[in-house]
């Protein structure tokens, strides 16, 4: 082929054919380029732009590579690895179009950049990660695009979901500490996010801490991360735990009232998408100020699991906790209801210890129930403020159940609806602390002990 120059020009205009092209932008002049893709499944690489560039896919199923080793080819129309998009140094728009059937697809590739960026993906735009300096002006623009995936640097960087196109869109931090806010999706879509190597923060929810806008399905993969841990400590045993990969998923600003839903590898809430999530290693559950009904089939094993409630009158019903698992509950204000059902027994860990599982009930009267525990499992209660009160019905054998009463007169009661201790099979302390004022009286033959009725 021959080599066509061009100088002095303000637009350039080039149109392709109606077969399957692969054309390259290596750079552009500062003017205005325009590139019809037209027929055909078309692959265009864009490597570098020094002036506002307009792509338009029209027909078949185009790839869109970005970054400056974008190298898709006939075989491997995604090739486009190892390099960073700092080279896009104006506002760069595509459309993939409608394509007949099949879809287009847009890959942006930082994955070469070892600085720490921030970026922003909303539904029709990408900015910041270096691109023109992060003038929030320039960056990408796309539409109908149903596939499009974004390769983060070996920096640690921060990049903010702020929503999403109704496809699919993957994120993947490669390397680095990231911390991944995802605060919108759209209904429909589905939004994947790969922690890669290094420790990683996913935070979901609205930059008012609402989970209302989250439409769409999330699947959020740790993968791996660094060392560190956590530990939870019930009557002088300790259960330590990798802190790893962080997902919080914040509802604390919505005032609304909702049911959530947590397993060991789902989450949802009532008019919200579900957020799928794998090798993830501490779980943050933060519900709405509203009335909040939680039910947990089971939390992941080995996992911490924290689920915080606000001051509504909440509900939480916990079938049973993932082995070795630290679950950690708090309740804050409110006349709250927690029921534990079963609580994990030991796994396969080298401690021959169960789940630990920490109830702290805040400042309402509230009623704790620990139906059963596993064997070995640790499990405090600790009533703090409020007229508590706290029924356990059975206890795993070699567990070790704490109550702690707290501020205000608690009433503990052991043993079965049917009045039985015989599912009594751990120890259990109980200390009642502090209590109301009360009292009660014996009197014998005149004589009268009247002492505080306390807890």
């Amino acid at each position: 082929y021959k080599r066509q120059g061009y100088e002095t020009l303000e637009h350039l205009n080039i149109g392709l054919g109606s077969a399957g092209d692969t054309f390259t932008i290596e750079t552009t002049h500062t003017g205005d380029t325009r590139l019809w893709s037209n027929g055909g499944d078309d692959i265009v690489n864009v490597r570098n732009i020094a002036g506002a560039t307009n792509i338009a896919g029209f027909e078949g199923s185009d790839t869109f590579n970005v970054g400056s080793n974008a190298a898709g080819a006939v075989g491997d129309a995604g090739n486009n690895h190892g390099g960073t998009v700092n080279g896009i140094n104006a506002l760069l728009t595509i459309d993939g179009d409608e394509p007949a059937s099949g879809s287009d697809v847009l890959n942006v590739d930082d994955t070469g950049d070892g600085t720490s960026n921030v970026g922003t993906l909303t539904d029709t735009r990408l900015t910041g990660l270096g691109m023109a300096a992060d003038d929030v002006d320039k960056g990408i623009t796309y539409g109908t695009i149903e596939t499009l995936n974004i390769g983060l640097g070996s920096g640690g960087d921060t990049f903010t979901i702020a929503s999403t196109h109704a496809g699919a869109t993957t994120v993947d931090t490669v390397r680095g500490q990231d911390t991944i806010n995802v605060q919108a999706t759209a209904s429909g879509s589905v939004t994947n996010i790969d922690g890669g190597d290094n420790t990683d923060t996913v935070n979901i929810g609205s930059l008012g801490d609402s989970l209302s806008n989250i439409l769409g399905d999330i699947y959020v993969n740790g993968d791996a991360h660094d060392a560190g841990s956590t530990t939870l400590t019930i009557k002088g045993d300790s259960n330590t735990l990798d802190t790893g990969d962080i997902l919080n998923l914040n509802d604390q600003g919505d005032a609304g009232s909702f049911t959530y839903a947590l397993d060991a590898t789902t989450f949802a809430r009532t008019g919200t998408g579900t957020v799928t999530y794998a090798t993830v290693e501490t779980l943050n559950l933060n519900t709405s100020f509203g009335n909040a009904d939680v039910d947990v089939t089971t939390t992941a094993a080995g996992v911490n699991t924290t689920i915080t409630t606000q001051d509504g009158a909440d509900d939480i019903d916990m079938a049973t906790t993932g082995v070795d698992s630290n679950v950690i509950i708090n309740t804050a204000g409110g006349t709250d209801d927690v029921n534990l059902v079963l609580t994990g027994g030991d796994g396969t860990d080298s401690d021959a210890l169960g789940s630990f599982v920490q109830v702290n009930a805040g400042a309402g009267a509230d009623v704790l129930t620990l139906q059963d525990s596993g064997a070995a499992a640790r499990v405090e209660l600790n009533g703090q403020g409020g007229t508590d009160t706290i029924d356990i019905w059975a206890t795993g054998a070699l567990s070790v159940t704490n109550i702690n009463g707290g501020d205000n007169t608690d009433t503990v009661s052991i043993g079965s609806p049917a009045n039985s201790l015989g599912g009594i099979l751990g120890d259990i302390y109980v200390d009642g602390d502090a209590h109301d004022a009360g009292s009660t009286t014996l009197t014998i033959k005149g004589d009268s002990n009247t002492l505080d009725t306390g807890d």
